[in-house]
């Protein structure tokens, strides 16, 4: 998810396990190891745009990883208190080596199951397997989640005694709401699904394959795609909705265009990233549009009609005349009051407020 979401949940890892201890600092440490797996980014450098897919929430969100971030950091910071022993000691807040790694297991676990629960995913069986794990039950940015999080630390920044760590109704009420929220995602999702497999079967759409995730930052309006022989189908269905038939856009599968190129590095780049559910279109610079389908599309003016998605690239395979071309492409955005505007009338029930 967002750093801001990381950075709040790892400060409140910080504050219930070392708040006693550190007061209002150890809101910071949870903060800045929170964040320590996204820093992954700093080798980008060193990486051309197909590596930066593949090692972006690679090692960094594996199982390995936090075993060895664990230990690795567990050693540097015990180390470092170390420095300041005797001080530590006439204030009562040693902190000992396992008290250490459980907040980095803590921080580092947590910071990687929550980005499981996005459509992006984490590659978790890394260096054995660069599968992706997605639940797809959260956009990548909920401010519902985020919220108590932030009050959370709120709490427990302007508390004076004791000073670093929350009340207890506010950690009660706050762990209520996201460990409420977190379920209500996954029921939702679940009707979501149910729902638009139903209206498929009454529409006589046999999907091979589907994907069903909230839109940008709620948990109310849902999308589903799903694949058939010959296209994807997009629909939206929200929480306030009635019986009435669901509406599905009909997007061509042109996956076939590809054919020629499969063993080229960029488009299996493309494939595995976007799980297959990919948009392809000719590019007028050469080579192929790519749409990862996965994330919400938009429908500009100036498309004919075709979609484009938060994640598009322009390839040009290497056996192509000028390739290889692998950029990701950074089409308009619409707006957030345009989206504002579509996502309240979806929840009016609207059926084709998200659809051209």
């Amino acid at each position: 998810m967002d750093s801001i979401t990381q950075a709040a949940l790892g400060a409140v890892v910080g504050e219930r396990l070392l708040g006693k201890k550190l007061g209002r600092s150890a809101i910071g440490w949870g903060a800045l190891v929170g964040t320590l797996p996204d820093l992954d980014i700093l080798v980008y450098p060193w990486l051309d745009p197909i590596a930066e897919l593949y090692w972006h929430r690679g090692i960094s969100h594996s199982l390995v990883g936090v075993i060895i971030g664990t230990a690795l950091f567990g050693c540097i910071l015990t180390r470092f208190r170390n420095r300041e022993k005797a001080l530590r000691r006439r204030n009562g807040s040693v902190i000992g080596l396992p008290l250490v790694l459980l907040f980095l297991f803590l921080n580092f676990a947590s910071h990687v199951l929550i980005d499981c629960f996005t459509v992006y995913g984490t590659q978790l069986l890394e260096p054995f397997s660069n599968r992706r794990f997605g639940l797809s039950n959260f956009f990548i940015i909920d401010p519902l989640f985020t919220l108590p999080l932030l009050i959370w630390i709120a709490a427990a920044v302007i508390r004076k005694q004791p000073a670093g760590t929350a009340p207890k109704g506010v950690v009660a009420a706050s762990s209520m709401w996201i460990a409420g929220y977190v379920a209500f995602s996954f029921a939702a999702q679940a009707i979501a699904t149910q729902r638009f497999e139903k209206e498929l079967a009454a529409q006589g759409i046999v999907p091979t394959r589907s994907l069903v995730a909230p839109t940008p930052f709620n948990t109310l309006v849902w999308r589903g795609i799903f694949e058939t022989d010959d296209a994807f189908r997009i629909g939206y269905w929200s929480v306030t909705d009635s019986e009435e038939p669901l509406v599905f856009k009909k997007v061509e599968d042109s996956r076939h265009l590809l054919t020629p190129y499969l063993e080229d590095r960029g488009i299996a780049c493309a494939i595995w990233f976007s799980e297959n559910f990919l948009l392809v279109e000719p590019s007028p610079e050469g080579g192929f549009l790519l749409n990862d389908l996965r994330f919400a599309e938009f429908w500009p003016d100036d498309t004919d009609g075709m979609p484009r998605t938060f994640f598009s690239w322009q390839v040009v395979p290497e056996a192509m005349e000028g390739g290889p071309v692998f950029r990701q492409v950074r089409s308009s955005r619409p707006s957030l009051s345009r989206f504002a505007e579509a996502f309240e009338a979806r929840l009016r029930g609207d059926r084709n407020a998200f659809l051209p």
